[in-house]
């Protein structure tokens, strides 16, 4: 009997070998997982307002996924990735002979009501590039003489400092890479890089309402929260909160930790998104 596959996609910033942790227990666990690198830096798939070019993206990556593994798919996804992941599955609810058998949205925005109003006002006015997770990006550091001062860095972070140190480890490792300065020298620089994490942001989608109703999803839904996150309250309420508690199996569950709870928690989040899979 074949493994089940998952396609886990990563949050904004963070690439998928972030996640390996995550990963690894998830194959422990008996599943086949196929994991997205980094969106938004093939120039086939632009990021644009509210995100159909990445969504195409994962689309086109989950299709050769089922090809070449001859299965359905069950799509994971934290933030960013959530929300694709669901773009992706309503969208596209079969590719060829195979479909997509379920969702789990790890702590994504998922924006309604006055909220939803809200961003697209933002949107629309240019203020959303004075939120903090715009202005952020932009003045984010992007490269260190050496992976110590990397680690460093990054570890005096009090976001950061919560995070799993082998997950920390990942990060410091495959979320950066070595390149060679003009003078010769060798240098890291960030996998990901700011002005599409900067992007990102300031796309964020303000239709959730509009597509799912344009394209209702045929595959089940759940939601895995932070237990301190501010997107759980997002996720709780308006045509979001109503749309998950509509869902069979276990449609909702809260992990220890704040939006980064993937980072935090590794081992409980995929034992959180298995649950998930084996209750649809």
């Amino acid at each position: 009997m074949k493994r089940p596959l998952i396609v886990f996609s990563h949050a904004n910033s963070f690439p998928g070998s972030t996640y390996r942790l995550v990963t690894d227990k998830l194959s422990q666990l008996g599943h086949h997982v196929h994991v997205v690198d980094r969106f938004g830096h093939n120039a086939r798939y632009p990021v644009t307002h509210n995100w159909p070019h990445l969504t195409q993206e994962l689309a086109d990556f989950v299709a050769h996924a089922m090809h070449q593994e001859n299965r359905d798919a069950w799509l994971v996804g934290h933030s960013l990735g959530g929300i694709l992941s669901l773009f992706c599955a309503g969208k596209f609810p079969r590719m060829g002979e195979h479909r997509i058998r379920g969702v789990v949205v790890l702590d994504s925005p998922l924006m309604s009501g006055f909220r939803r109003t809200a961003l697209s006002l933002a949107k629309r006015t240019g203020m959303i590039d004075k939120t903090p997770l715009v202005v952020g990006a932009k003045r984010r550091r992007t490269h260190w003489p050496d992976l110590e001062s990397v680690h460093q860095g990054f570890a005096k972070k009090p976001l950061f400092q919560r995070w799993h140190p082998d997950v920390l480890n990942d990060y410091v490792r495959m979320g950066t890479r070595e390149v060679a300065t003009p003078q010769g020298e060798v240098r890291y620089e960030l996998h990901f890089d700011r002005d599409v994490e900067m992007a990102i942001y300031q796309t964020l989608p303000d239709n959730l309402p509009a597509f799912v109703r344009k394209h209702p999803l045929q595959c089940p839904l759940a939601y895995i929260a932070g237990s301190e996150s501010e997107e759980m309250k997002y996720a709780q309420q308006g045509f979001a909160g109503k749309l998950i508690a509509a869902q069979p199996g276990l449609p909702w569950q809260v992990v220890e930790g704040g939006h980064l709870f993937p980072m935090e928690k590794p081992i409980e989040t995929a034992q959180a998104i298995d649950r998930a899979l084996r209750a649809m």
